[in-house]
């Protein structure tokens, strides 16, 4: 409860608390079942065979191991929540390296005479196609911005009962799949309306590259760039919005005491080759409009061209990308391109996602084995018992039996809390850390690796049981039954 209501408010002691409570109510459960399982060996007197037996060599074993096996949950609990975000990761790979957004091979940053110069050379113009000065600023903060008509169209899309989440609490910030699209939608135009402006003649020239018609902005009209990688379904609310307003011709707000209108079906492409340079959202503007309301002083400027057909069909894509690339490195310019954009987004997946797996099946494989070890202590322990059933007529057989069933449940028993915290550990990456993206791509999607993943989180435990077993069986042929 705790983990998943306070997590946001990232406030150490309620987090500590949170873990604290945690470790103890699992001590607490396994001590607790190890009591009811002896309350259980005792009322049932007419079991048969080794059943009581089982029951309470059990029962001390958890009795006796509580804290060792609350160590063993909590290994198994990372395990669990290390395995869903390393396969999350990989599960993700296509949507974060796929170009359906992407327009632009390089980009070069800064407001640089010396870029345009070169560029434009003849060195350099066999490599460049397409070639767009992209002109970004914010809004003159003297210039007053209301947007209240917008807002209250996308308010009443809120689910029954909810009020406008910016209002309530506007210092907070929340972006998930698990909201209305209302509500992610709030969340990106809160703040951000009237924040980023494009100018209409580059957004023109990126649509142009893509091979889309030009938008054409009259007076007082203004379109709503959205990043295509986020939203979680607030593109498309827009768009209804935005179809709705346009049809009954109603103003969104104003500018500077002048009514605006929002124009719908904006094609929605990457501003830069660089994914880590995310607009969220922004305002298509009239050049007009750019120069009246924005300083120059906040204006950024990236330099995005694209290879020419002509050479990629001639040497293919990666030659002319490296040439291009050794070109732009002597000249010292700060660019990035697809092919570096590419790489270094493969290698936070890989890396990413190995370093998850590896730590996931490394706690997995030291929690079995905190388990297997404090086993055969015990049952080194308790040798003679086993003895005893046979001076009293029990068979090898059976006695194997009972220990395979005692193995059996002391690895499942561990893996029940782990499973419960583990849980709610996924919910809160989910929900907390990861909020921007999608965390937990399509269930169908996920439905394969999952039951990979769980496969081997199974095998390995049934390894180290199988080993286990084999182990306590061969103590037990060693024993003098005479």
């Amino acid at each position: 409860f705790l983990i998943i209501r306070y997590f946001w408010l990232v406030n150490i002691p309620m987090i500590a608390l949170a873990v604290v409570l945690g470790i103890i109510g699992t001590i607490l459960v396994i001590r607790g079942t190890a009591r009811l399982l002896n309350a259980f060996a005792l009322r049932d007197r007419n079991a048969k065979g080794l059943k009581n037996f089982t029951i309470r060599q059990l029962q001390e074993n958890i009795a006796n191991r509580a804290t060792a096996i609350t160590v063993s949950s909590i290994l198994m609990m990372f395990s669990l929540i290390l395995l869903a975000e390393g396969g999350s990761t990989i599960m993700s790979a296509t949507e974060q390296l796929d170009r359906d957004a992407a327009v632009y091979d390089f980009t070069l940053q800064g407001d640089n005479p010396a870029i345009q110069s070169f560029l434009t050379s003849a060195e350099m113009t066999p490599y460049v196609s397409h070639l767009n000065p992209l002109e970004l600023a914010y809004m003159d903060q003297d210039v007053s911005f209301e947007w209240e008509e917008l807002r209250q169209r996308i308010v009443a899309r809120l689910p029954e009962g909810m009020a406008d989440p910016t209002i309530e609490s506007p210092d907070s910030y929340s972006i998930t799949e698990d909201q209305s699209a209302a509500e992610n939608l709030l969340w990106i135009l809160a703040g951000r309306m009237g924040g980023y402006l494009i100018r209409e003649s580059n957004y023109n020239r990126l649509l142009e590259a893509a091979g889309e018609e030009p938008i054409q902005l009259k007076e007082n009209e203004l379109a709503v760039y959205m990043n295509s990688d986020y939203g979680f379904g607030a593109q498309p609310l827009l768009e209804e919005i935005i179809k709705e307003s346009a049809t009954e011709q109603t103003a969104m707000g104003e500018i500077a005491g002048e009514p605006f209108y929002l124009v719908p079906g904006l094609p929605m492409k990457d501003l830069v080759t660089d994914r880590s340079i995310t607009i969220m959202s922004g305002l298509v503007v009239p050049d007009a409009f750019f120069e009246a309301y924005t300083k120059p002083n906040s204006r950024e400027i990236y330099w995005n061209f694209t290879m020419p057909e002509a050479i990629i069909a001639e040497k293919g894509l990666m030659v002319p990308m490296k040439e291009a690339s050794e070109l732009i490195s002597k000249k010292g310019f700060t660019f990035e391109s697809y092919l570096q954009n590419f790489g270094r987004q493969l290698f936070y997946i890989i890396a990413g996602s190995y370093t998850m797996l590896y730590l996931s099946f490394l706690f997995l494989i030291i929690g079995c084995t905190v388990l297997a070890l404090h086993f055969l202590t015990q049952f080194k322990q308790t040798m003679r018992r086993y003895q005893t059933l046979a001076f009293l007529g029990a068979k090898r057989e059976q006695m194997r039996q009972s220990i395979r069933k005692q193995i059996t449940w002391y690895f499942l028993f561990p893996l029940v809390p782990a499973l419960i915290s583990g849980t709610v550990g996924i919910i809160a990456m989910k929900t907390y850390i990861r909020f921007n993206v999608e965390f937990l791509p399509s269930i169908m999607k996920m439905l394969p690796f999952v039951f990979l993943m769980i496969s081997v989180f199974l095998l390995i435990q049934y390894i180290y049981a199988k080993a286990v077993y084999k182990t306590a069986t061969r103590e037990l042929e060693q024993l003098n039954f005479k």
